[in-house]
């Protein structure tokens, strides 16, 4: 159920956006499209120091993607002081462009670290307190404390439960090969594997348990995320045509990934690849939130008991998984994590060259039904 809260000033309004962030914008551009006076989204990306006409450009452009847009609210924050922050520059060329879309511009507003201001009309005001924004802020609700980048920093776990994941990862190769040779008469090699490698084998047949068991992950300490189970995800991970499976279960659920896996198989058997959206790419229904944000959840947790390209494959993954939230910010951190440790890692390539041109999937785009 959708919640409507309303503002009834441009103070108001400034002291709503960290809730509905869920941050403090930092260095940042925020607009708020509007349909018939009602709010759809928010849009956040980087404030550029260069090229702002181009900037406007862009930024407007993405505004009006969404769906029946008549209307936006248009907010700068900007570090040091209101009248050096280049604010005013900004804000008309963003005010210029929606103009010239047919956008009304509802606010033009700007806060910096001595006051915040609205630029509406073509006077230069005056700072005003930032203490009016703290007294509007919606009562019974913690203003958020950190900024876009918040909650992206990465944990290493403990230097022995990598090494057991290591190893266990080499068994997980080992019940691999096992797997395959069962496909092949008098080949079968079960008998080659550990105890450890046969618990493996034993989810490897079912993969797809493992993957929706996973979700359920909440710590390094719990016993969800076992060193066998995180051996396999982490395998899994480090092979593309598999990992785009996994992370369609995780988006929508086992038919999404049936789905996925019938159209590798065709790409592999034709050479054609099956017409349709293709969801990596951001296309095609949105995502279930909450599994993505548990997926994330788990990715980081993956990436946190692996090493080299292990890691840089988590890290891809979770890349992916921020950028399909819309989270850019913490999608470019992920990505260059995971080409510092695999600099060949084709999906982080994308997902930071995506996240650093503000590029969002489409199905960003689409209306959240109330």
């Amino acid at each position: 159920m959708r919640t409507i809260i309303t503002a009834d000033s441009s103070a108001e309004l400034l002291a709503l956006i960290p809730h509905l962030a869920g941050y403090v914008p930092r260095e940042s551009v925020v607009a708020i499209p509007f349909r018939a006076g009602r709010s759809l989204a928010m849009l956040r990306v980087d404030r550029v120091a260069h090229d702002v006409d181009a900037f406007a450009a862009t930024t407007i452009g993405t505004v009006c993607r969404v769906p029946d847009v008549d209307a936006v609210v248009l907010a700068v924050y900007a570090d040091g002081e209101l009248e050096q922050s280049g604010a005013r520059e900004v804000l008309d060329a963003l005010r210029i462009r929606a103009d010239a879309c047919g956008l009304f511009v509802i606010d033009a507003l700007a806060i910096a670290e001595n006051g915040w201001a609205s630029y509406r009309d073509e006077r230069t005001p005056s700072p005003r307190s930032l203490e009016e924004i703290s007294r509007l802020a919606p009562a019974g609700l913690v203003t958020p404390a950190g900024d876009q980048a918040g909650g992206s920093t990465l944990v290493r776990a403990p230097k022995e439960r990598r090494r057991r994941v290591s190893e266990a990862l080499a068994e997980t190769e080992r019940a691999a090969d096992v797997l395959r040779s069962q496909t092949c008469p008098g080949a079968d090699r079960a008998g080659d594997l550990n105890a450890q490698g046969a618990r493996i084998l034993m989810e490897l047949t079912d993969v797809a348990t493992a993957w929706e068991t996973a979700l359920e992950f909440e710590s390094l300490d719990d016993d969800i995320l076992t060193d066998e189970r995180a051996a396999l995800l982490l395998w899994c991970l480090a092979r593309p045509s598999v990992r785009d499976v996994a992370l369609a279960h995780w988006c929508h659920g086992a038919g999404a990934a049936h789905q996925v896996l019938e159209a590798q198989l065709e790409w592999e058997e034709t050479g054609d690849y099956p017409a349709g959206p293709l969801f990596l790419a951001g296309e095609g229904p949105r995502p279930d939130q909450a599994r993505l944000h548990q997926a994330l959840h788990l990715l980081r947790g993956l990436a946190a008991l692996a090493s080299g390209r292990f890691r840089g494959a988590a890290l891809a993954s979770a890349a992916w998984t921020a950028w399909a939230l819309g989270w850019g910010t913490h999608a470019g951190v992920y990505a260059r994590a995971a080409l510092s440790v695999d600099p060949g890692q084709r999906l982080a390539e994308i997902i930071d060259e995506l996240s650093s041109r503000g590029h969002l999937p489409g199905w960003a785009f689409t209306p959240v039904e109330p």
